[in-house]
């Protein structure tokens, strides 16, 4: 179903960030960036613990993937 999906032209990058404590949103970022590259998107999994502010704001299509661990404390690469 998806390879019939066309992008328009000028489609931006699509930059996933991802907060991961053991791996799960981690895994599910690198999911999506397989899906992205089979619609013909061009992709960047991004771990949030080389966030950069400049670089952020120079995306145009951003997905966060963000897990809570406990009791909804943010992971220790997302803090």
């Amino acid at each position: 179903m998806l390879a019939n999906l066309k992008l328009p032209p000028g489609f931006p990058e699509v930059a996933i960030y991802f907060g991961s404590q053991t791996g799960t949103a981690e895994k599910f970022s690198n999911a999506l960036a397989e899906e992205a590259h089979l619609i013909g998107a061009k992709e960047r999994v991004i771990d949030m613990e080389k966030f950069s502010e400049q670089e952020f704001k120079s995306h145009k299509l951003i997905l966060a993937c963000v897990a809570t661990h406990y009791e909804g404390d943010p992971t220790d690469n997302a803090k």
